[in-house]
């Protein structure tokens, strides 16, 4: 079986050090993305990397990508850790960086990392017993094709425009047509829902581009070579994209090596459904909290948004969840120094 490495981005929004670096390069920035909801912590860190020991023994390594902050509970020395700082491994012209793009897109450079990976935002937990199967197949990503529209709740919906600019410079080197009628199969599938495999019929009409894709917001599996392959070919925009360093409507995401996976068909298709399901969080976090206890999904995500909720009290519940879920500590976690007891004769 090929080795599978987790990569995991984190970054600590109450460092002071890194607050005062973040708003000196945001003064001068021409686009600076200020939601709180995109640098605060849930705190779920330690039990992202206690489901990892439990319900994945079998991951290789476990890359923890950082802005040069570290949990103050994180042992360092476990052997199947690797820390490892932005400067480790993005180039320096683009440094420093406060927006996960430029983090995200020069993964391939991590020293050390597998063929076969697994990218993890730090909301992204596993939520049960997982195997190695359920990321790769075959060689191959485990993935769905769906096609859909991209839909913008406003003008300037960042996110929208990000996903355009990924599904355009896809389209501009391989035709939708000919990815469909190259890989049928993985287009209309049986294990999809029936109207999705419709709905790719029907977007034939628009042959040569990609009208856009579903995603997942759940951990994504990847192979190193799309990164180098992806890169090649989109080299001006991926570098126009790393020298940026928040958010911009400008930007491409780590989504477009997925949208080239698929484009290519170099992906195992599975449904969307069985990849597990995300969350925000809400003033009523019931449905969450159950499917942490019931291990109702695979993968959970739990995503922050800007909208005016008690962000503490649905804090202290979802924590309080996962320590009943997860009381272990981990292998990753420093462990308590023994009080010695000195004897005076």
């Amino acid at each position: 079986m090929e080795k599978i490495d987790f990569v995991i981005a984190w970054v600590d929004g109450k460092d002071k050090a890194w607050q005062r670096e973040k708003n000196k390069y945001c003064a001068a920035a021409d686009f600076c993305d200020l939601d709180e909801s995109r640098y605060r912590t849930l705190g779920t860190l330690k039990y992202w990397f206690r489901a990892v020991e439990k319900y994945a023994p079998w991951v290789n390594r476990v890359h923890f990508i950082t802005w040069g902050h570290l949990p103050e509970w994180l042992d360092t020395d476990c052997p199947k850790l690797s820390v490892v700082n932005h400067k480790d491994y993005i180039p320096e012209k683009y440094l420093p960086t406060f927006s996960s793009h430029p983090i995200e897109l020069n993964l391939h450079r991590i020293r050390g990392l597998t063929e076969q990976f697994v990218y993890f935002n730090d909301d992204m937990l596993i939520n049960a017993p997982i195997l190695p199967e359920f990321f790769f197949k075959k060689g191959l990503p485990c993935d769905f094709a769906y096609l859909d529209n991209i839909y913008f709740e406003t003008a300037d919906d960042v996110y929208a425009h990000i996903q355009v600019n990924e599904v355009w410079e896809i389209s501009k080197h391989v035709s939708y047509l000919h990815a469909f009628f190259r890989h049928p199969g993985k287009y209309c599938n049986i294990r999809y829902p029936f109207k999705n495999s419709l709905k790719n019929i029907l977007k034939l009409e628009n042959k040569q581009f990609f009208s856009g894709l579903e995603n997942h917001h759940l951990a994504s599996p990847y192979l190193k070579q799309t990164y180098h392959r992806v890169w090649q070919q989109s080299f001006t925009l991926l570098d126009k994209v790393c020298t940026h360093k928040f958010r911009s409507p400008y930007d491409v995401s780590q989504s477009i090596f997925r949208y080239y996976q698929i484009a290519q068909g170099a992906f195992y298709p599975v449904s969307k459904r069985s990849r597990g399901k995300t969350f925000s969080i809400a003033e009523d976090n019931t449905p969450l909290i159950q499917a942490i206890k019931r291990a109702e999904y695979k993968l959970v995500c739990i995503n922050d948004t800007p909208r005016a909720i008690d962000f503490e009290k649905a804090k202290k519940q979802i924590l309080a969840a996962y320590e009943t879920k997860l009381p272990q500590k981990s292998t990753f976690e420093k462990k308590k120094k023994k009080r010695g007891v000195c004897i005076i004769f």
